[in-house]
């Protein structure tokens, strides 16, 4: 394989269940002799997917058949039910066992795979200025330095289209687009080599 076709992520037979316990009644009701068990919903099954540097992929499908589980897996926000995840060729994530990356690389992956959500208003912490909200990781990670923050959280503004002089205002004073930019904002910041967009 050549190192342009390398592939930049590696899905294999990953799958994500979700357990949907019995409440107090139901665990009492299967006690005194009625057929209820724990609910399984397989939200993702066995999937086997690859993804080269500079490939656009769109997943299609209806609503509720796993499209955002599966990104947020791959963003490293679920942990997998089965299967493993490849970066590069090393394993960054694993069902039931550790990744073979170290914990460094492990941040550093995690990092530069960004997720831009579906709901930008509910990705959105509402008690913090977006200029905070867009800027909080890149000073976090040292991407920025507290001197350059307010000239670098401008910078990112404009990347995505938004108007930096607003960015000491609270989410709930922008429209549902221009939240949907600053999610954006927010996922390009820290500089990743990989989005994946909900």
């Amino acid at each position: 394989m050549s190192a342009a076709r390398d592939p930049m992520f590696e899905l294999r037979g990953v799958s994500k269940r979700f357990e949907k316990r019995l409440d107090v009644a139901g665990r009492i009701a299967r006690r005194l002799g009625a057929t209820l068990r724990d609910e399984i919903v397989h939200a993702v099954d066995g999937v086997d997917l690859t993804i080269g540097k500079g490939e656009v992929v769109g997943l299609v499908g209806e609503s509720g058949c796993g499209k955002s589980t599966l990104g947020r897996m791959v963003a490293g926000i679920l942990p997998l039910s089965e299967g493993e995840i490849r970066r590069n060729g090393v394993v960054v994530a694993r069902a039931g066992g550790p990744p073979d990356a170290a914990p460094p690389a492990l941040r550093d992956a995690k990092l530069r795979t960004q997720m831009i959500f579906q709901d930008p208003y509910a990705s959105l912490n509402p008690r913090m200025r977006v200029a905070d909200i867009v800027g909080e990781a890149p000073l976090v990670h040292g991407i920025v330095s507290a001197g350059d923050f307010d000239r670098y959280v401008d910078e990112q503004f404009r990347r995505a289209g938004l108007d930096p002089s607003l960015k000491r205002r609270y989410p709930h004073q922008f429209s549902g687009g221009q939240r949907q930019r600053i999610g954006i904002a927010r996922a390009l910041a820290v500089q990743p080599d990989f989005l994946v967009c909900d």
